[in-house]
């Protein structure tokens, strides 16, 4: 019989992909001519022909990325007569021009030009994403503001001079074609969710404070994942007071997305966050919404932790996406949505327990077995157990965590949690892809205070009764059989100690173990740290054992236990 013994250091199992959206509601009023518009969430269809192929226009026109630039301030037919070396364009299928279309998608953080033949208002549904555009100095861009529809804020405000101190300058469209200069723009006003010709420095749409966040499209928190961080950078002279709030995402859409876009995931719920200052590691966590001074000489850059709370969140299955909004504004026209997603609070997989004993009783005399006291040393063991996709707890003493190929699976295989019971047919296919190589090695585990075998030496794993969630309480009954060749009542190097052949009932040695798990409902400083009831969780152990002496011998500790995988089947569900 091959056993594997490998360490096992942490165990991430291969996810599937997961649609990752938060949902807004976005209307534009088109109006007849020629419009400048600024996306600042990502349409849903993305593609063109879904939002605008049976609308009256005439097409649209998109900035190409990748070093172009603008140099006349005009006509529009005179800018788009600079063809594709600077244009993107989409025509609709009414058009003449469909067929030389090469806008194919409409992008977050992105200005468009829509000409319309005539009036009409444009609605869909969207997510915020973390995108930029690139932008050049020197040169007019086509771009947008991040501002509040409340307070918009001015241009004074979101632009600057350039390196070399020229400008800014900002044009704004005409429904004739034309371009007007903003004349004074300490004193005009952004539109929001408008496009303009801007040259000068810019702080990628923001205003005094500018986010640079540490996560990509949005903040994902799937499994495994507690933790995000957000850099507030503010400009030179700004003093005020940052917010940063968190609201509830709009229903996802219901129709098919475009080719190549993700699926819009149902809303599960609300994703709950707290927050903290990067630095300041030994303050309290504290949900949002939170309200930050910032002072921008004293303190340019200030980082902030966000931190997902799923215990708040309550449970659900492992493919539910919580989904919700985190919006930041300066106090003084910035304002910029970022989408949130976390799966679920879910306990299943394997939790590897770090138990700390550090109180026995003192079996001398009748009535006396109950009495504990305080160990003058502790002692420090594993506790392996595992939770699986229906809630069932079960004791281990041994894991490997190994990849299965699997023939025609899009990904190829699966991970496995496999035991010493697993079953003798996946066991020898196992070993023999190990053995040829085709399988790579697998992480290994073991608890080797435990030794769990039936009482015809078999490998067995021990159910446990009772549920595993903060609060409840975990029990398991399991015993060191006679037979069994780690009993401490035969080895070969004591004569008293030898087993049996046919032993009478007074030569039979089972030891008994009663095990009982208390885990933590958690204080308010507990549930208030990261990862607290998702990755990590405390309890208390307790353990009664018979048959070693003539009365029974308790034992108490405490228990850490860490999510170190997140696989809900032992020995793939045989």
């Amino acid at each position: 019989m091959c056993r594997f013994f490998f360490l096992l250091v942490i165990c991430i199992p291969l996810c599937a992909k997961q649609a990752h959206s938060q949902w807004l509601e976005r209307s534009y009023t088109i109006e007849e001519g020629w419009n400048a518009v600024f996306l600042d969430i990502e349409p849903y269809p993305e593609a063109c022909e879904a939002q605008l192929g049976n609308r009256p226009i005439n097409g649209v026109w998109a900035r190409r990325d990748g070093g172009s630039t603008i140099e006349v301030v005009g006509p529009l037919p005179q800018l788009l007569s600079k063809g594709e070396e600077v244009w993107h364009v989409y025509y609709p299928p009414s058009a003449p021009e469909t067929d030389i279309s090469n806008l194919s998608i409409l992008e977050a953080g992105r200005a468009y030009l829509i000409q319309a033949s005539e009036e009409f208002t444009w609605t869909f549904t969207g997510r915020p994403i973390n995108s930029d555009r690139e932008w050049r100095e020197g040169s007019l861009n086509l771009a947008g503001f991040y501002v509040d529809d409340s307070n918009p804020g001015l241009f004074s405000d979101f632009v600057s001079e350039d390196e070399d101190g020229n400008g800014p300058e900002v044009y704004q469209l005409l429904p004739d074609g034309g371009w007007t200069a903003v004349a004074n723009l300490e004193s005009a006003t952004i539109s929001p969710r408008t496009g303009y010709l801007v040259r000068g420095g810019f702080r990628y749409g923001a205003g005094a404070v500018l986010p640079l966040p540490d996560f990509g499209r949005q903040i994902d928190y799937p499994p495994q994942i507690n933790l995000h961080s957000i850099t507030l950078q503010s400009a030179a002279g700004y003093n005020g007071t940052v917010q940063l709030s968190l609201s509830s995402s709009a229903a996802a859409p219901s129709e098919p997305p475009s080719l190549g876009q993700e699926e819009a995931a149902p809303v599960a719920g609300d994703v709950s966050l707290l927050w903290r200052k990067s630095d300041d590691v030994t303050s309290t966590w504290q949900p949002l919404p939170a309200s930050i001074p910032i002072e921008g000489d004293a303190t340019p850059e200030l980082e902030i932790d966000l931190a997902v709370n799923r215990l708040e969140m309550g449970d659900g299955e492992p493919t539910d996406l919580f989904q919700s909004i985190l919006t930041i504004s300066d106090g003084i026209g910035y304002r910029r949505e970022f989408g949130v997603n976390g799966s679920p609070l879910n306990f299943s997989g394997l939790w590897s327990g770090s138990v700390v004993l550090n109180k026995v009783s003192q079996p001398l005399e009748p009535g006396t077995d109950a009495q504990i006291e305080d160990t003058p040393a502790t002692i420090e063991f594993r506790l392996l157990i595992h939770v699986d996709d229906n809630d069932n707890v079960t004791l281990l003493d041994e894991v490997s965590q190994i990849w299965k190929p699997i023939e025609g699976d899009p990904d190829g295989g699966e991970w496995l949690l496999v035991t010493r019971s697993v079953p003798e047919s996946l066991r020898t296919e196992l070993v023999a892809g190990v053995i040829s190589k085709q399988i790579p090695l697998p992480l290994h585990t073991s608890a080797i205070n435990f030794e769990l075998r039936d009482a015809d030496n078999n490998p067995i794993d021990v159910g446990m009764s009772g549920t595993f969630f903060p609060g409840e309480t975990l029990t398991a009954t399991f015993s060191l059989y006679d037979q069994n060749p780690t009993n401490p009542f035969h080895h070969r190097y004591h004569p008293d100690h030898t087993w049996n052949e046919n032993p009478l009932p007074s030569q039979i040695w089972d030891v008994k173990r009663e095990i009982t798990l208390s885990l933590s409902d958690g204080d308010a400083s507990e549930r208030a740290e990261v990862g607290w009831g998702d990755t990590w969780i405390d309890g208390k152990f307790d353990e009664v054992v018979t048959g070693i002496h003539e009365y029974a011998i308790q034992t108490q500790g405490t228990v850490r236990f860490q999510h170190t995988s997140r696989i809900g089947q032992l020995n793939g569900g045989q």
